[in-house]
């Protein structure tokens, strides 16, 4: 009697991780995550007069930094419901939301509470990424896997922060903000499709 076939296709080992829908899901909110990063980083400096200074900005990006920090330690000590592709679009997603809050801000106060916020879910964005993506490339492409979620946060980042100087210098602070989340977004709509639709978002 012949051994039943399994109902998900099984990707060939040999196959370009970045060829296989489910991984490119999972590198999706690493590319994100890297782009609202650097963007971050020129559109708030850019901000600087109406803040009130460079100290109010390094003080910002600072707090920022410390959100992300303390995030990935809340997210080490906690056990949330859900598999890991879900974890991974939802946190992705808030992280968008709240980046997305910085083009009404209206003085220095909110901009900190806006970028401490938006830090406690980039941090864990990325170690659930860094999780995901080997488990999901199999045994044989670890490292390959991690290469590819280091990549994908590196080119999001560069490619916002050589697209924000640009749009900022034509557009404002606010419409750039909005012009990168939106893309943002629809990136991420892009990844839930991709793993709804093979398999991978349970």
């Amino acid at each position: 009697m012949p051994a039943q076939r399994s109902e998900k296709a099984v990707p060939a080992q040999g196959q370009p991780l970045i060829l296989r829908p489910t991984f490119v899901a999972l590198i999706i909110p690493a590319l994100i995550a890297g782009s609202l990063s650097g963007f971050v980083d020129v559109a708030i400096p850019a901000m600087e007069t109406g803040l009130g200074g460079s100290a109010v900005v390094g003080l910002a990006l600072g707090l920022f930094a410390a959100g992300s920090a303390l995030g990935g330690l809340l997210y080490g000590g906690l056990k949330l419901p859900g598999s890991l592709v879900r974890q991974l679009l939802s946190m992705t997603a808030v992280l968008v939301v709240l980046v997305l809050c910085v083009a009404s801000v209206q003085n220095s106060v909110a901009l900190m509470i806006i970028l401490v916020a938006a830090g406690l879910f980039f941090s864990p964005v990325m170690v659930v990424a860094y999780i995901a993506a080997p488990a999901a490339a199999g045994v044989s492409q670890q490292n390959a896997a991690t290469t590819w979620v280091n990549t994908g946060y590196n080119l999001g980042s560069a490619i916002a922060s050589a697209l924000a100087g640009v749009l900022i210098q034509h557009a404002g602070v606010p419409t750039s903000v909005l012009s990168v989340c939106a893309g943002a977004l629809l990136l991420l709509l892009a990844s839930g499709l991709i793993a709804r639709f093979n398999g991978s978002s349970s």
